[in-house]
Order: structure tokens, then sequence, then C-alpha cells
């Protein structure tokens, strides 16, 4: 499946380049919305998590969903909202479950058969890694 190739190749590749930064990276803010490199890979762990539901069940994925969705209901933003899911995970540990999630998802996706992504978290590769480099390189 040509997504998922894709998924994993770009997951790689933002893995690659934050490998070898310092642990300075993750408090780094970027350009996508001024949410640090923490931020923005909680969000990324956080949906391969919900991604990963999607396998498991619609019921499974909803139970899941609920607290982010009643936080979003509350008026607290997306990354506002992911917090409590995290909780004190940052940084280099942050940097490596997602890894570790990442790689889980991408080899179930790549080895289930169906014609459309069931997963309304499997998000498209070949755009967000781009941007996360351009944003974290150049515009530090």
């Amino acid at each position: 499946m040509r997504q998922a190739h894709d998924f994993i190749e770009e997951a790689t590749v933002l893995a690659e380049l934050l490998e070898s930064q310092p642990d300075s990276v993750f408090e780094t803010v970027t350009l996508f919305k001024s949410w640090t490199v923490n931020d923005v890979l909680g969000h990324l762990h956080m949906f391969d998590v919900a991604a990963l539901k999607t396998v498991e069940g619609e019921a499974v994925f909803e139970t899941f969903m609920q607290p982010v969705l009643e936080r979003l209901n509350q008026g607290m933003s997306l990354l506002e909202a992911q917090y409590p899911f995290l909780g004190d995970l940052t940084g280099r540990d942050l940097f490596h479950k997602w890894q570790e999630t990442t790689k889980v998802l991408g080899q179930k996706y790549a080895t289930m058969l169906f014609d459309k992504p069931k997963s309304h978290c499997f998000r498209p590769a070949k755009n967000w890694v781009a941007f996360f480099k351009i944003s974290l390189l150049f515009y530090p």
C-alpha cells in the first residue's frame, strides 16, 4: 500500500532528522501554530495511537477519542486537549515512544488489505515532514 509506504518513509526521515539533534531541540518553537517540537511529536504520537485503535474497532477508537473530544467541546485547543494523554512524556522519551508507535502503525497498515484507509487518523504523508523540516531548520 503506497500510503503506508510513504508514511513509514517520512516518519523515518523525521526520526533521522531529530535523532542527531541536542535535547534542547524539543523545546524549539516551529512555524506550525508556534508549537514546539514536543507539541508536534505529541500530536503525531497521540494520533498514531488513535489510528492503531481503529484497527481494534470503531468502538475502541471512539472510547480513546472521547476524552479528547470532551476537552475540545469545553473550548480547549487540540494542543491543550492532548496534554492529559501525554502526561509527563516529553523530549527524547516522547520521541522514542513516537518512533515505536509509528513503526507499529506503519507495519499494521502496510499489511492490511483494504481499498481505503479505515482510520480517521492515518494522515497522508509527503507534506508534514517537509513542512516540519523547513520550520525547524530554517526558522529556529
